[in-house]
């Protein structure tokens, strides 16, 4: 007699979901309708769908507009480069929902059954919101993209097999470019907080990206889209808007999906691996610092305490060109990465940005960080830090801020930053009064060949002021 395997699988089936409490739960159980007799160009599957996406923060793949050439991007083969482009940014939202200031757009009926027909590209973010139950969450299975790994067929099999060995009703469609799979899962959220949610995610990805490793599956790499943006308050005044990742809507129903419990999510925890020891980069190379498991838990747990410090710093004036911006995020994984490398320099004694971005992009890849590498912010960061005095004492050492072709500049942080970055933020305060004063003039990387200029330069005007002067002279003679 056959065995009913029900019970292998964490989660539960959408056609036994109507029978099971739920107290949180605010929404009918029109989801339970078969997949077949439902078509997804329904206004009512439209109503689900945005009963369980962010309202506001959504994005259409478009041409995107290059701010340093002022022209459209274009790929290899001359094509507009087509991103997907938030249609509310944070700052516009913040403005709307605290001020009062202007209009938030919102996905209609239209927008959706465009995106169903294939004739628009829309991305969603999850639903972070605590009165709402449900949060839609997608599985990014990814082939051939920047490190061109992968096949579309291994894509399949990795799908199949989470499909088999965990999540028996999950629901896989292709990917845009037809290379990947995407798997989408509802998850209850119980109450919890969009930060938390997202923690979960966090997680959550990390065991899926050792799974795809034990079982040897034939990817690039998986990934959780559609985390949830982050409203922030302070004395009940909304305060900050963060923004989730996207993830595209799906073409096709799911509404007969996995459906997990956030509860659920705690049962997939990554196992520790083995932290090789990390070794001294030759001169030639940097790329062993560019594992994500040279910085370890214990470092990562140091974030907190790196946040208050990067606010105590404060955030760079310099503007960064186009959207580019610099959050206390980004001024805390530079510190992280900053105490790494100044403990773990080249054998020549320089840091080139370049491992800062290889070591930055594998933990954000890894999902302990949320804020990818911008060479932009990095820069804005690397100059406030080396503006700033603090206590009469620099932040930065840089022993030569020249670099050429194949050498970058030598820099790492001081004794007084190294310090301030090991302090609790109790021993900050109870310490005497810092002093931080920012500089007009101060150390930054340049050409090793810009002195060399500057008195070629000096010298064509002393020449041309010779020859004015002769000039003028010969004609008054006359």
């Amino acid at each position: 007699m056959a065995e009913d395997c029900s019970s292998d699988f964490l989660g539960r089936p959408a056609k036994d979901h109507g029978i099971i409490p739920f107290a949180a739960r605010r929404l009918d159980h029109q989801h339970l309708q078969p997949t077949a007799a439902v078509s997804n160009s329904d206004p009512k599957y439209f109503t689900w769908l945005r009963q369980r996406i962010a309202p506001y923060h959504f994005a259409l793949k478009q041409p995107c507009w290059d701010h340093e050439k002022m022209e459209y991007k274009v790929d290899g083969n001359g094509n507009l480069a087509l991103e997907p482009r938030p249609i509310n940014i944070n700052d516009r939202i913040l403005a709307a929902l605290v001020q009062h200031h202007g209009w938030l757009y919102k996905l209609t009926n239209e927008c959706f059954r465009d995106h169903m027909e294939s004739r628009e590209t829309w991305y969603f973010q999850g639903d972070g919101r605590q009165d709402s139950a449900e949060t839609l969450v997608m599985i990014d299975i990814d082939c051939q993209k920047s490190r061109g790994l992968g096949s579309k067929e291994g894509a399949g099999r990795f799908a199949a097999h989470l499909k088999k060995a965990f999540f028996s009703d999950l629901y896989f469609e292709p990917s845009t470019n037809c290379n990947g799979m995407h798997g989408y899962i509802v998850l209850h959220k119980l109450g919890v907080s969009a930060r938390d949610v997202n923690g979960q995610l966090r997680t959550f990805e990390k065991w899926l990206k050792q799974e795809a490793r034990r079982v040897r599956a034939d990817i690039e790499d998986v990934e959780i889209k559609g985390t949830c943006p982050v409203f922030e308050y302070k004395n009940g005044k909304l305060v900050k808007v963060t923004a989730g990742t996207n993830a595209k809507l799906p073409r096709g129903d799911i509404r007969a999906t996995t459906h997990l419990d956030i509860t659920d999510l705690s049962k997939f925890v990554p196992v520790d691996e083995l932290v090789p020891v990390v070794r001294k980069c030759s001169v030639g190379s940097s790329s062993a610092s560019w594992c994500p498991k040279a910085i370890t838990p214990n470092d990562l747990a140091d974030m907190p305490r790196l946040r208050d410090l990067a606010i105590t710093l404060g955030l760079p004036k310099e503007q960064c060109s186009g959207r580019v911006a610099v959050t206390i995020e980004d001024m805390a994984v530079f510190l992280l990465l900053l105490r790494f490398f100044t403990r773990n320099m080249n054998d020549n004694e320089t840091l080139p940005w370049a491992r800062f971005e290889g070591l930055w992009t594998a933990l954000k890849k890894e999902g302990d960080i949320e804020r990818a590498f911008n060479p932009k912010r990095f820069a804005a960061i690397r100059n406030h830090l080396s503006s700033l005095v603090v206590d009469g004492e620099l932040l930065l050492d840089w022993e030569d801020e020249t670099y050429s072709a194949g050498r970058a500049c030598k820099w790492q942080a001081s004794e007084k930053l190294m310090q301030m970055i090991e302090e609790e933020k109790e021993e900050r305060m109870s310490s005497t009064e810092t002093e931080l004063v920012i500089l007009d003039e101060y150390p930054r990387p340049r050409p090793s060949w810009q002195p060399q200029r500057d008195q070629k330069e000096q010298l064509r005007r002393l020449m041309s002021r010779v020859e004015a002067i002769f000039e003028e002279r010969h004609r008054l003679a006359a």
